[in-house]
Order: structure tokens, then sequence, then C-alpha cells
């Protein structure tokens, strides 16, 4: 986390995404695990098995093996995105709510404080929502999910690591027409990057 001060405010520059790490590791997709008897899992795919352990043995030792305060802001934004396939989004992020908190404790004013967070965005095509609405209808039940790496390998094998799986009871499901400007969850309305 770095901070400077800019006009009397204090810049944070932070977030749960580790720039090198999720370079590294390739982040390419989504897969939603569960045998609806128990809390789904929410797979982030990833092509490099050793950069996405190190992305999630970091957020275990930031955030434990329960993401008690929700620091980890995960969301899933259904519905048609311009130049976009047909699909679904998810984007990952700082919990700023959440994060605020810790603005507090860190003795700085939350007035005075402007926060700067890095986050990632996986564009997953699919011609309906089955998948997604299955996640949504365990999570609400079980009021919980876990977060797990997923590896997909050269010969389309894929391999989750249910060692580093993190649970979390906060699940954003949202629509990209109540998306604005000011919104959170903006950076899934920009063009994608290929």
């Amino acid at each position: 986390m770095n901070h400077e001060k800019q006009d009397n405010k204090t810049m944070l520059v932070t977030g749960v995404i580790n720039v090198e790490y999720w370079d590294q590791a390739k982040f390419s997709g989504v897969a939603i695990l569960g045998d609806r008897q128990s809390a789904p899992y929410l797979g982030l795919v990833f092509k490099n098995k050793i950069a996405a352990e190190n992305i999630f043995k970091e957020w275990k030792e930031q955030y434990g093996e329960k993401d008690q305060y929700e620091e980890i802001r995960v969301s899933i934004i259904l519905g048609d995105i311009p130049g976009e396939c047909k699909g679904y989004t998810l984007h990952i992020t700082l919990n700023p709510d959440n994060y605020r908190m810790k603005i507090k404790k860190m003795g700085l004013s939350v007035d005075e404080t402007l926060i700067a967070a890095i986050s990632r965005v996986c564009r997953v095509p699919a011609v309906n929502y089955n998948s997604v609405n299955i996640l949504k209808e365990d999570f609400e039940r079980y009021l919980s999910y876990y977060l797990v790496p997923v590896i997909v390998h050269d010969n389309n094998q894929y391999e989750p690591l249910m060692e580093y799986s993190i649970e979390k009871t906060e699940l954003n499901f949202r629509n990209a027409n109540e998306i604005d400007e000011n919104d959170i969850d903006i950076p899934v309305m920009k063009r994608i990057k290929k």
C-alpha cells in the first residue's frame, strides 16, 4: 500500500490484486463448482499454477481461511456489454466500505482520504446463465461460498486447488444496465483488452 498527500488529502493506492502475481498467473476464466449439498465454489481459472498459488497464499496470509472482514469484493455482472460477447463478467477488487474501517484504524480521516484500488475483470462467454443461477441459489441457501484457484492445463484439463480455498459471505450479483460512471463495478463496462 502506498500513500501520498494530494491537495491536503491522502491518496492510498492499494487493493487485493498483486499485479505481478496476477500478470504471471494469466487469469483466464471462471469455474463454478459444487454438489448442491454444501456451499458452492467460485473458481478463478489461471494458466500458471505457481503464480495462482502465490495469489491465494498471499490472500490467506492477509485474510485467513475466511475473509472475515470481506475485504475481497467479488461481483458477477449479467447482461450485454457493448463490444463484448454474450455472457457475464466477474469483477474482483477491494471492498471500499470495509477498507474505510482500516483507514480509521490507521489514524487517517476517511473524508480526507482518496482510495485508488486495482481490480481484475474477466468476461465469461455464456449462452445462458444456468451455472450462475445455480451458484446464486446455493450461495443464498448456504450463505457462503469459497473462492478457489483452478488451473487449466494445456490439454484443457482443469485442476481445482482446494487447499487454497477461502470462505466468503458476500457475493454481488448485478445487471450491467444498473452500472453508471461512479459505480465501483464500472471497470466491467470498459472495453476489455484481449
